[in-house]
């Protein structure tokens, strides 16, 4: 019933429409889930695909792009010649656009799922009416016989029926029609268990039953465009993704970024995302319910006593490139490597240890100086602007930060002071012997902190050097404002950060762990600030021409020109745990 050949025409038909409306998987109320039976794991739907088509075409981004040279070159590329040539056949048989043909057929809604019993994964087309369903599946059928007639190949279809319904058999699979509804299925038993329920109203034991499944269906926001939703329970007992599910970190980067989320994936029961979006933004959502049980005793360091780990508000400071804020103790971490890590990992920290207690005069790092610090810590980086009467090098760097608070200012200040001394003197040590300029002290006291500061010296000869060496990116700071500890690579920023007021305090029904954020307007300056480094590196590591390298640097650049902002949020509210992608396009 459902199976044989699939036609490279048929190819071509579901490849287009899952592409058009893949920003989107999703369908028109519950019917989906009453049809799919209760052992589904994976169910996707997209309740409007043509609102959410006519908004990419419509875009004013979609029509700017349009008006670019590059796309226009794009388009005399043969092989996307040769595609617009069929899609032009193909809408003379239909009697319309594509784009009206892909409303047509996805008006109702699209549903994409998988069934571990019958492990068939199906694909649900709610159409908007039979007569235009029926027009564009038989126009699409009779366009792949006659291209496997024209290549000497038998018919694409296996026609059979099921209880009054007719079904084609292609390879791995088949499809079916029923009234609006078209249903794609991989194997016969899933196929007929969604023609069942199409027939009877329902299935038996159907998803939309599932306890589980109304729970997380309970959550789905009205406004969101698509939705999707993953049994892990399911997931994980059936040995999917393993190490995904074991708890460990590879690395300590990875514990950072992933630790109490992959507690987290261990014990919750399922996963949802859900897409939405209107005019210039569009964000993601990805979330499982949360329980500070399921946090182990060694990754408290990750979501905070109880989970209430904060992170703090990302503050507003010039030009600002990309900024991090995040609750992680570092010094909890650091603590508990050996419950966190394997053999290899623990050794390289137990070797870390050791050189790090040398250079604190014996202090114990992880505990007197990491313990120092509070859990909260903010990084920021900046576009750097460089002043006509300082020397400015040829590849101009971001200026970066780290801020953190002591817990006691005091004593951790005066240890902090006296390390970044030290270390300047090392490197004006190491850089004298390399032909290097050397860094010049600077102490600035201010009211309710100071500063020290370290700013490098032309060497003799170069004081008009044009461009400078790299080196004058850098003017190494470290400043103490109230309990603020604030790590600069330049005193600009640092003294940026001096002035910027601390943000409001959070809602406490919601908590962030961790925050980010990337400005596009200010990226693609510095890249352009740096555009003549950019050509040549390309030129040299691609092979390009000059003029190959501008253009391919040039698209890039026009690229960035169309996001604003990027963000990124991990947060818990309500027995919940999310991680929020936003992305806003520039006007």
């Amino acid at each position: 019933m459902f199976c044989h050949q699939r036609s490279p025409f048929l190819n071509l038909f579901l490849i287009l429409g899952l592409l058009l409306i893949s920003p989107a998987l999703v369908v028109a109320e519950d019917n989906p889930a009453k049809l799919l039976p209760g052992s589904t794991i994976f169910y996707a739907e997209v309740s409007n695909p043509p609102a959410i088509l006519d908004g990419l075409l419509e875009h004013p981004v979609t029509k700017r792009l349009q008006e670019e040279e590059v796309y226009q070159e794009i388009l005399k590329d043969s092989e996307v010649a040769e595609f617009l040539l069929v899609l032009d056949y193909i809408e003379s048989e239909l009697g319309m656009e594509w784009d009206d043909a892909l409303k047509a057929l996805t008006s109702g809604g699209v549903t994409l799922a998988f069934d571990a019993e019958s492990k068939g994964a199906a694909l649900f087309f709610k159409a908007q009416d039979e007569q235009s369903l029926k027009k564009i599946v038989e126009t699409m059928m009779k366009l792949a016989r006659q291209d496997a007639a024209d290549n000497n190949r038998d018919d694409p279809y296996d026609i059979d029926e099921y209880r009054g319904i007719t079904t084609y058999g292609v390879k791995n699979g088949g499809f079916a029609l029923y009234e609006q509804w078209l249903v794609f299925a991989s194997n016969e038993k899933i196929g007929m268990t969604l023609l069942d329920g199409l027939l009877d109203g329902k299935t038996e034991n159907c998803l939309a039953d599932n306890e589980q499944f109304q729970e997380a269906k309970s959550k789905k926001i009205k406004s969101d465009v698509a939705w999707l939703y993953a049994d892990l329970n399911a997931i994980r007992y059936a040995g999917v993704a393993k190490k995904l599910f074991t708890g460990k970190a590879e690395d300590p980067f990875g514990e950072i970024l992933l630790g109490g989320i992959l507690d987290i994936l261990k014990e919750t029961p399922y996963v949802t995302a859900s897409l939405s979006g209107a005019g210039q933004s569009a964000q993601l959502r990805l979330s499982v319910p949360f329980e500070q049980s399921w946090v182990s005793e060694a990754r408290e360091h990750y979501f905070g006593p109880r989970g209430t780990g904060q992170a703090i508000a990302i503050p507003d400071v010039p030009n600002l490139l990309f900024a991090t804020s995040a609750y992680r103790n570092f010094s909890e971490m650091w603590l508990r490597a050996g419950d966190l890590f394997n053999e290899r990992i623990n050794d390289k920290f137990a070797e870390a240890d050791s050189t790090l207690t040398t250079l604190f005069s014996g202090k114990d790092f992880g505990e007197d100086i990491l313990g120092a610090l509070s859990p909260e810590i903010l990084f920021i980086a900046t576009r750097q602007e460089f002043p006509q009467d300082r020397p400015a090098p040829a590849l101009k760097l971001p200026a970066f930060t780290l801020v953190a608070e002591m817990r006691e200012p005091k004593t951790t200040s005066k240890e902090f002071r006296r390390l970044f001394q030290s270390l300047i003197g090392f490197f004006n040590v190491v850089g004298s012997m390399n032909g290097q300029p050397q860094l010049e002290l600077d102490m600035d006291k201010f009211e309710g902190g100071e500063l020290v500061s370290a700013t490098f010296v032309p060497l003799a000869g170069e004081e008009d050097k044009d461009p400078a060496r790299i080196n004058f990116n850098f003017s190494p700071t470290v400043a103490f404002s109230g309990n603020r500890i604030i790590v600069s690579s330049t005193t600009k920023l640092a003294r940026n950060l001096i002035a910027v007021k601390k943000p409001e305090e959070r809602d406490t029904d919601t908590i962030v762990n961790t925050a980010a954020l990337l400005s596009a307007p200010v990226v693609k300056a510095a890249l352009e600030d740096n555009l003549s480094q950019l050509i040549s590196n390309n030129m040299l590591e691609e092979g390009h021409t000059r003029e190959e390298a501008e253009t391919e640097i040039g698209i890039l650049l026009k690229l960035l020109g169309y996001f604003q902002a990027a963000s990124l949020s991990l947060e818990t509210s309500k027995g919940t745990l999310s991680l929020n992608l936003g992305v806003e396009l520039s006007k």
